[in-house]
């Protein structure tokens, strides 16, 4: 598990090109009762540079998904405004 707490994050792994997967595969592993199956297996299925747009696609429908583009966009804009000092 690439999550476990002996690994280290950082904040590239979040806001990178595949940011909203790692996030979104950190929280169906964290949440597993909030997983909605058929946006879990679509992401399954889906290549690795395709995961992250079926999490945004499904924001709508998807509680794990809205999550996921919080704190996605939260760690944008906190490393965003970091940059910007």
């Amino acid at each position: 598990n690439k999550f476990e707490s002996k690994h280290r994050i950082s904040v590239e792994r979040l806001i990178s090109g595949t940011g909203l997967a790692n996030i979104y595969e950190f929280l169906a592993l964290e949440f597993p009762q909030e997983v909605d199956a058929v946006v879990h297996e679509e992401y399954l299925v889906a290549t690795e540079s395709h995961k992250g747009r079926v999490v945004a696609t499904s924001v709508d429908k998807c509680a794990l998904c809205a999550h996921t583009m919080r704190i996605f966009t939260a760690a944008y804009g906190a490393e965003a405004g970091v940059a910007g000092l």
